[in-house]
């Protein structure tokens, strides 16, 4: 009878370690299936969100407009809408025999081209003095020492009486605020227009000014800095007419405008 039992006991403990056994495979199965499933699903997504890194990446680039890499100037508005018709030419032979005589006023190519007629048409113009526009320099430099990049616009406006303009846009300020700031401590309370000049609409606001003999002996030589649409501006006026030169009367009536948005 203990034979049988035992014989009984070693069958049914056989059987089970069979159907363990089953059940284990079982679930090494799935869990494989459930591993090649999510790897296949990481590929199939993977070149998706690569292919979003990169068009975001290309969005950025192809949408910012960088300034020139060097200095650029001209001789006057009637040179730099030379410079604009060039630009819509078609024929690349032309244009590439454009640039090259345009060469030692720092223009190397037409991406050079294009980058400097454009800042010049999105900056604010200044109408102070009724004459001509008798040079546009974009200036272009790193410091040595600090590594420093500093990108300033001028652009001087002549008249037959001799007077004259020069307006520097301070490309490379990013806290306008903060160089007004220093630039009032520097000069002095004595120089600080308080409270500011400002336009009818208020994007051009004048903060310092200050006046001083033309190093020649004749004339007098006027510094206003302000914010002019956001940059930081310096506006240099040099005129044989003091009197006639007041700073309220002067901008309040301004209004500044771009020759391309």
């Amino acid at each position: 009878m203990k034979k049988v039992l035992i014989t009984m006991m070693l069958i049914f403990a056989i059987f089970l370690s069979a159907c363990q056994n089953v059940v284990n495979q079982n679930d090494i199965s799935t869990q494989s299936d459930t591993k090649m499933e999510n790897s296949q699903n990481d590929k199939e997504n993977a070149p998706n969100k690569q292919i979003t890194s990169n068009s975001n990446s290309n969005d950025k680039s192809s949408t910012s407009e960088p300034l020139p890499s060097q200095s650029i100037e001209v001789q006057g508005l009637e040179k730099l809408n030379e410079m604009r018709e060039m630009l819509l030419c078609d024929d690349e032979t032309r244009l590439e025999q454009y640039i090259q005589s345009v060469a030692n006023s720092g223009v190397q190519s037409k991406d050079d081209l294009f980058a400097f007629v454009k800042i010049i048409d999105s900056l604010p113009q200044i109408p102070i003095l009724d004459g001509n526009i008798t040079w546009i320099r974009f200036s272009h430099s790193i410091s040595g020492d600090t590594g420093k990049e500093t990108n300033v616009v001028y652009i001087t406006t002549e008249t037959t009486n001799g007077d004259w303009t020069r307006v520097e846009y301070v490309l490379s300020v990013t806290d306008v605020s903060q160089k007004i700031s220093d630039e009032k401590v520097s000069i002095g309370k004595g120089s600080i227009l308080n409270p500011p000049v400002k336009n009818s609409d208020g994007t051009l606001v004048i903060h310092v000014e200050t006046r001083s003999p033309h190093p020649s002996g004749k004339g007098t030589m006027i510094q206003w800095i302000g914010d002019v649409d956001g940059i930081f501006t310096r506006i240099y006026y040099f005129t044989n007419n003091t009197g006639d030169v007041e700073a309220g009367t002067l901008f309040n009536k301004i209004q500044i405008f771009k020759t391309s948005k």
